[in-house]
């Protein structure tokens, strides 16, 4: 759910800050970097596929650009040591506050999405006992002009055995049924069936 999101923003914002706090604490351009490089390429190997090499390359790059900055900026304004540390934990405060809100994102649009089914499923006249649960997650491939990424799971008290999927439009802010659902393991069709109590033939 998250991974994206830190490959794509946490990982280069922090290979740029460590290429800079590392020139500023160590006044050399290639340590970062090196770091950057033996780290990123453990996590190649322990946790991601092969084209996760690419990046390392590229937080590696980074992190060297984070340091040459630096030193260039440094260099030529010469600033005073205290205002230079001031700037680095502005820096560091400022990363670690984007990195938190592209993490709580998503947690936040889940909780959204939920009360939003809820609401949907009122308004089509259910009762808050008759809904079992509803689970929120993010899927990238409904990101598109027509619906947004979240995605809610529902199964109702009575029907245990069965999953209905929820997506809210993006024009309207629409919640709508999803016909899409599971037949057998790992089979998704889109269908109508009266096997499935709950689903509506209008579904999305």
């Amino acid at each position: 759910m998250y991974l994206i999101p830190m490959v794509l923003y946490v990982f280069p914002l922090c290979s740029l800050i460590i290429g800079a706090v590392g020139y500023l604490r160590l006044k050399k351009t290639w340590i970062a970097p090196g770091l950057v490089f033996v780290v990123t390429l453990a996590a190649h190997f322990v946790f991601f596929s092969a084209s996760f090499f690419l990046w390392v390359c590229i937080y590696t790059g980074l992190s060297y650009i984070g340091g040459l900055v630096t030193k260039v900026v440094v260099k030529k304004f010469n600033p005073d040591h205290r205002v230079v540390k001031k700037t680095g934990w502005i820096i560091i405060c400022l990363t670690l506050l984007i990195g938190a809100a592209i993490f709580a994102g998503p947690a936040i649009r889940g909780i959204v999405m939920e009360y939003k089914v809820n609401n949907h499923l009122r308004s089509a006249g259910y009762e808050q006992s008759e809904v079992k649960s509803v689970d929120t997650f993010h899927q990238s491939k409904l990101n598109t002009p027509r619906t947004k990424p979240t995605v809610a799971e529902v199964v109702f008290v009575d029907d245990p055995e069965h999953i209905y999927r929820y997506i809210e439009l993006r024009k309207t802010d629409q919640v709508v049924q999803m016909c899409e659902y599971e037949k057998s393991p790992n089979f998704y069709v889109e269908e109508y069936t009266d096997t499935r109590p709950h689903m509506v033939r209008d579904c999305y």
